[in-house]
């Protein structure tokens, strides 16, 4: 058990060795110092728990000493001794946040009373601080934890923290099943449950049968399975408890050599796994509502396509294309899968362009243009209205812009056109050249790249075009070793 840290402060060197000799008899270790300078410098190098000053001393008193103390934002308790003229001095004090005082003369009994009452309001002080900042921590694990898309990111995060609070020496991850009578997803990590020892499956149908989180002693784990009879190992769990009742568990566990946990480890646990509950419930209903919403819009894309014949898959090879020209770009996960849902959903504005323009197969009238050249802003609408493809609404309205500046709908002009943006424009002009349509017959590889050339700098990005080219060219290449 850690010993409590004392430092005396008085002026009597005498006084000084008889106090210090009885509290270190006492169990405490014991610093002392002879003025208030001193005992500052004792308090700037060593953590301290508890100052026991005299009142009166000469120069610098005790009422000093409690001033500098806190100015300086130490973190100690003070205690002060004082004689019957300086009590009301020692009120004061404790006014200005002294802890207590004692009257002289005292004898060593009420001499550690006070000191171990002292002591006590202090770790009970600090405990509660620690929840507060525990608490504080465990609701920003869980806004971060919310945050993860995938549940390998969801994984990966709450074992990591798991390891960082808990310092187990193994974890036992059982995640709620979706539907029931799905298997039990169980993860197995740390020194302790290594190539799953033949243990690992009776302890985690016992925890599964539980009903609130637990502190499983070392009695408790053999009577789960015989091979943990006198290993010494012992652990906690909690349940991952969602809002719709499906219920998984983490099991954290130490071995023989470490201590076990406490009921206030218990609580802590219990609340990050309220938190990681939670966290994968919303990650799972985002997840559908993405899903559905993508659904939904991509229905009008079919309905777009349903109405033409040629355009039938369009917007899913731009979208295809979209990405093997990201790869190429070197960008990152995220960009990819911006371009590639951008891709499929570039043309939903369409849905409100009446059939008898989408299919015309002559020449557009101006009035009728003027209609198609619509289609960006009202894909605008549609995807602004669903939070999860807000960040694709740039690309989708910016993706019939020219570079130099003379497209639609806002003539946009070079780098003003977001990047992303003028990556579908190249792709979108490469599938529609290279696809029948009611308008043109499809043009081979090789000459829409030339098209694509030619108009490099004044429809499209230059570099984004050398890009592309690159790409197409390796397909090409890679099409004819195969044939």
């Amino acid at each position: 058990m850690k010993k409590h840290r004392l430092l005396l402060v008085d002026d009597e060197p005498e006084l000084l060795a008889v106090n210090k000799e009885c509290l270190e008899d006492e169990g405490f270790q014991v610093f002392t110092a002879k003025d208030v300078l001193q005992a500052l410098m004792v308090l700037e190098s060593e953590e301290i728990d508890l100052v026991i000053s005299d009142m009166c001393m000469p120069g610098l008193s005790g009422s000093d000493l409690l001033q500098r103390i806190n100015a300086k934002g130490l973190d100690a308790d003070v205690m002060f001794l004082t004689a019957y003229g300086t009590v009301e001095n020692a009120v004061e004090c404790i006014q200005n946040g002294a802890s207590d005082y004692l009257l002289k003369p005292f004898d060593l009994v009420q001499f550690l009373r006070k000191i171990r009452q002292v002591l006590a309001g202090r770790e009970k002080r600090l405990r509660m601080a620690n929840k507060g900042k525990s608490l504080e921590a465990v609701l920003a694990f869980g806004k971060t934890l919310s945050r993860q898309s995938s549940m390998k990111k969801f994984i990966r995060m709450l074992i990591v923290e798991m390891r960082k609070v808990f310092s187990p020496q193994g974890i036992v991850l059982i995640m709620p099943s979706i539907k029931e009578g799905d298997p039990v997803r169980r993860l197995s990590l740390g020194p302790l449950v290594t190539n799953s020892p033949d243990w690992i499956e009776p302890l985690g149908a016992r925890v599964c049968a539980l009903s609130e989180a637990a502190i499983l002693s070392c009695e408790y784990l053999s009577l789960c399975s015989p091979e943990l009879d006198g290993l010494g190992i012992s652990g906690m769990c909690a349940p991952l408890r969602t809002p719709f009742g499906r219920t998984g568990w983490v099991l954290v566990l130490r071995d023989g050599q470490s201590p076990p946990y406490l009921r206030d480890e218990l609580n802590l646990l219990s609340l990050y796994t309220a938190q990681a509950a939670n966290a994968e419930e919303n990650r799972r209903v985002k997840q559908r509502l993405e899903d559905m919403s993508l659904e939904v819009v991509m229905s009008y894309v079919t309905a777009v396509e349903a109405v033409d014949v040629y355009t039938r898959g369009h917007s899913e090879r731009v979208g295809n294309f979209a990405r093997s020209l990201g790869q190429e770009l070197g960008l990152s996960t995220h960009e990819l899968e911006q371009l590639y849902f951008a891709g499929l959903l570039h043309d939903v504005g369409k849905v409100s362009i009446p059939h008898s323009i989408l299919t015309k197969p002559d020449r557009l009238t101006d009035e009728e243009f003027h209609i198609m050249r619509k289609h960006p802003e009202w894909g605008k609408k549609i995807l602004s209205s669903i939070s999860s493809f807000r960040e694709l609404v740039p690309i989708v309205l910016h993706h019939h812009e020219h570079f130099d500046g003379s497209g639609y709908p806002q003539g946009l002009q070079g780098e003003d056109i977001p990047f992303l943006a003028r990556a579908i424009s190249v792709v979108d002009g490469y599938e529609a050249m290279t696809s029948n349509r009611a308008y043109q017959a499809a043009r081979t590889p090789e000459q829409a790249l030339a098209i694509l050339e030619k108009g490099a700098g004044s429809q499209w990005d230059p570099d984004m075009v050398a890009v592309w080219t690159k790409v197409v060219l390796r397909m090409l290449e890679d099409e004819r070793c195969c044939a």
